[in-house]
């Protein structure tokens, strides 16, 4: 848990290397939402990256972060309205 919020604050400050990790630990869940009719769609796997960055971007921690909060967050990565 706190290797995943000091990831997300090194990556909010731009540390590529800790966005590089962060999107291998969360990747299983960004190739899960870019399959379509049953096989991956690489245009909206690209499109789901650049969410990816947009959430990390606008997560905001605080004191009492839980992995599961991000979680929460992420599942709704293809809505529209948060990004």
């Amino acid at each position: 848990m706190l290797k995943i919020r000091t990831l997300i604050l090194q990556a909010k400050a731009g540390d590529q290397e800790a966005f590089n990790q962060l999107r291998d630990i969360f990747n299983p869940m960004i190739i899960k939402y870019s399959y379509l009719f049953g096989s991956k769609d690489e245009d909206l796997y690209s499109e789901l990256i650049i969410a990816f960055i947009k959430c990390i971007n606008k997560f905001e921690i605080n004191e009492y972060f839980y992995i599961n909060q991000f979680e929460a967050y992420l599942s709704n990565i293809g809505s529209q309205e948060n990004f």
